[in-house]
């Protein structure tokens, strides 16, 4: 474990000449904060996003709205493959009926029906290319759970991040740590993940993560120029009257709104990534930490070896960082 944790801190030297390479694995279609992640992944020009897995329930639906989001983008052309999860059926997603078939019928590039065999390839051509990679888990992660049971390997090639957990806060980064959603969704899934898992963004940083003010203006701004960032406040305003949870939508700065985002808790995952400079924003603990039946992420000497965010040291820092990443990366003119 510790030589993956070294293989973390020195990650950015080796992924600085070229683009990093990620594999994203999402649960899109639910909450909104796995199309804020996506966007800042597809508007860093440091990241050569090269997989997208739709995972935990109902994963077909989840790989068309995906899709969608991707075409109202103007970035379906820019993703090489979709792996769809093994669970594909499941309940209604939050954003049902917004996307169908005929989005993902649209989708130029490659679809995967097994996702572990597509994370597997992936990270193989990546060791077989000698350069970094990163494995980044935003979902109830059956998927990643498998690949990793079949190739434990994996971790000895991919540096592996993920929004999940509560070690010692939980909703708004308050309260004692509660059974995360990511963790207690698939337990026995989250067990395997955390057997490898390099560096988590538990609720205690994740829980805080909410964009108002002046960035959200610029925002609102940008998406003039900025079909990203259009196609993402499109689909929060489709999503913002359907959120059926409370604690995503009554954030540390108050409710979510059109001038206001929710909670973003995978957002901050994405700022795990190495030339993000994590360590300027917030403090970590490298830990051991036990997953129960209940999903609750525990400190214990009989757990898995994690680095995991605790607590900001520069929120603000990240929210400009952000919105402005969001903004500048890709100024495209929108086509309406």
């Amino acid at each position: 474990m510790l030589a993956r944790v070294a293989a973390w801190a020195s990650l950015c030297l080796l992924a600085c000449a070229a683009p990093l390479r990620v594999i994203l694995d999402t649960d899109i279609g639910d909450d909104i904060d796995d199309a804020w992640a996506l966007s800042a992944l597809l508007q860093d020009p440091r990241v050569d996003l090269r997989l997208v897995v739709t995972d935990s329930y109902s994963s077909v639906q989840r790989a068309e709205v995906l899709a969608k989001f991707l075409s109202m983008a103007g970035r379906l052309k820019d993703i090489p493959a979709i792996a769809i999860g093994p669970n594909t059926t499941g309940k209604a997603l939050v954003m049902e009926n917004w996307a169908g078939p005929g989005d993902l019928a649209q989708f130029p590039g490659t679809i995967h029906h097994s996702a572990a065999d597509a994370i597997i390839r992936e990270v193989s051509l990546a060791a077989q290319a000698r350069v970094p990679v990163v494995l980044l888990v935003l979902s109830p992660c059956a998927a990643v759970a498998e690949a990793l049971q079949r190739a434990p390997w994996l971790s000895q090639v991919a540096s592996i991040h993920a929004m999940g957990g509560s070690i010692w806060h939980g909703n708004n980064g308050t309260g004692g740590p509660i059974a995360e959603w990511n963790v207690r969704a698939d337990v026995a899934s989250s067990r395997k993940l955390y057997a490898h898992l390099n560096v988590t963004a538990p609720l205690d940083v994740a829980g805080l993560a909410q964009i108002d003010g002046l960035q959200f203006r610029r925002l609102l701004q940008c998406q003039e120029y900025v079909p990203t960032v259009h196609a993402l406040l499109q689909m929060f305003k489709t999503w913002l009257p359907r959120c059926p949870w409370p604690p995503v939508l009554d954030g540390p700065k108050g409710p979510a709104s059109s001038v206001r985002s929710s909670v973003i808790y995978d957002a901050v995952a994405v700022s795990t990534l190495p030339f993000w400079s994590p360590k300027d924003l917030m403090d970590f603990q490298t830990l051991r930490v036990a997953i129960d039946d209940h999903g609750l992420t525990t400190p214990s000497a009989e757990g898995w070896e994690i680095t995991a965010g605790v607590h900001w040291r520069s929120i603000h820092q990240w929210e400009t960082s952000f919105a402005g990443l969001l903004c500048g990366a890709n100024t495209t003119s929108l086509v309406v």
